[in-house]
């Protein structure tokens, strides 16, 4: 980049450039070298630099003609500053004869090297910590820069980056798939965590959906072949179903286990499927030790029998609980409630949808619009047996299938 000077007094012109060393060594055949070491000029960022009266004050006999020695040796002065982490530019100069009202790059030429100038800008304190949490995270960290290799490597010694290879680039084309709007590479740790939060809720809902979908189909085709009647009524499908939803609206809320967040995580459209055909009949069982209680103990056998409502609102309350129960098994490869606990939303909206669940066949409104009956206790001391259970049988069933697949979603 060049800039041009002018002296309104004498119409003197002064075009100085400054860039890359390399770059300026190529344009430049001449060099000032100061008489003593008063010449030299430290200067700190709050220094007024006047260029134009500095340089008139340059005398001849400080100009020399640049030699190759003269070039390897600022190569060399480049070199090491570049590995104490400095950045550094060169500056030139040339008097020009006369003014002109344009300049472009042939005037680049014949310049006088005046200098290098050193820029020491030490990483953020939040780099070094941001880059070891994402390190932590399994993220391969990847340093995109402009500078010189000898300057990446200092900058990476000091945010305690391991280098494998430096790739340095003098014209890099801005570009980003994500573009951080704080000024720190926390943004980007704290990001990947949220990201796969939001993973793992979005795969608890899928397994939670399609599990308890497969083995409700199942336990609906069982019941077809078996009994004489419904086992339970549209209404209470649709009923049963809209409850099970809103309780899952609170997982986006839930947390993920840490040892889940320290690794990434891939789609798998086989896992899926896998875990649907292993995970989903489990509630079949229950859904049928059901259907025999409900037939034998109450006698519910024939077709338009007095009892049959009573059937269905059994199978609907221990379908729709067992549904919720699911969530605190699928949601984590650990035990419930002993190794892992959902978040307080979670719970909090599960305790509500069972409330709502029991509560519904004794109120009596809800009870004639879902054609529902009244539960016996008997049958309350069945399900919480059913539901106890369904949690050890459906937790034996997760260990088998960590340990046959070593997975879980």
């Amino acid at each position: 980049m060049s800039v041009v000077i002018e002296n309104n007094h004498d119409e003197q012109a002064i075009l100085i450039s400054k860039g890359a060393v390399e770059e300026m060594l190529r344009i430049c055949t001449k060099i000032v070298i100061p008489r003593s070491d008063n010449d030299i000029q430290e200067l700190s960022m709050d220094d007024e630099v006047h260029g134009l009266d500095v340089l008139e004050q340059v005398q001849d006999d400080q100009i020399h003609v640049l030699t190759p020695e003269m070039i390897l040796h600022l190569t060399e002065m480049n070199k090491g500053l570049n590995v104490d982490g400095l950045r550094v530019v060169a500056v030139a100069y040339r008097n020009l004869d006369k003014v002109k009202t344009d300049y472009g790059v042939s005037d680049e030429s014949d310049m006088i090297f005046a200098g290098l100038i050193g820029f020491l800008d030490s990483p953020k304190e939040s780099t070094g910590p941001a880059v070891k949490e994402l390190m932590s995270l399994g993220i391969e960290v990847k340093v995109l820069t402009g500078d010189s290799a000898a300057v990446c490597r200092k900058v990476c010694e000091q945010i305690d980056l391991p280098v494998k290879a430096i790739v340095t680039t003098e014209d890099l084309i801005e570009s980003a798939d994500v573009i951080l709007l704080e000024k720190s590479l926390m943004v980007i740790a704290e990001a990947v965590m949220v990201g796969r939060t939001t993973y793992g809720n979005t795969m608890k809902y899928i397994m939670m959906a399609i599990s308890s979908n497969f083995g409700n189909v199942f336990s609906m085709l069982v019941a077809s072949a078996w009994l004489p009647f419904l086992p339970m009524l549209p209404i209470h499908i649709l009923t049963q179903n809209l409850l099970y939803d809103i309780s899952q609206t609170t997982i986006p809320w839930d947390h993920m286990d840490k040892e889940f967040l320290l690794v990434p995580h891939r789609w798998n459209i086989r896992s899926i499927l896998r875990f649907m055909v292993f995970m989903g009949p489990w509630s079949s069982i229950f859904d049928i030790s059901t259907f025999l209680f409900m037939w034998f103990y109450f006698d519910i056998k024939m077709p338009d029998d007095p009892q049959e409502h009573l059937f269905q609102t059994g199978w609907f309350c221990e379908g729709a609980l067992s549904q919720l129960l699911v969530i605190y098994i699928i949601r984590s490869p650990k035990i419930p409630f002993i190794q892992t606990n959902a978040a307080r939303p979670v719970m909090v909206g599960s305790l509500i949808i069972s409330a709502i669940v029991l509560a519904l066949p004794h109120i009596g409104v809800f009870r004639e619009l879902l054609n529902m009956e009244a539960l016996p206790a008997i049958y309350y001391a069945y399900l919480v047996s059913a539901l106890l259970s369904y949690l050890v049988v459906t937790q034996g069933a997760k260990m088998m299938y960590l340990r046959l697949f070593n997975a879980w979603f």
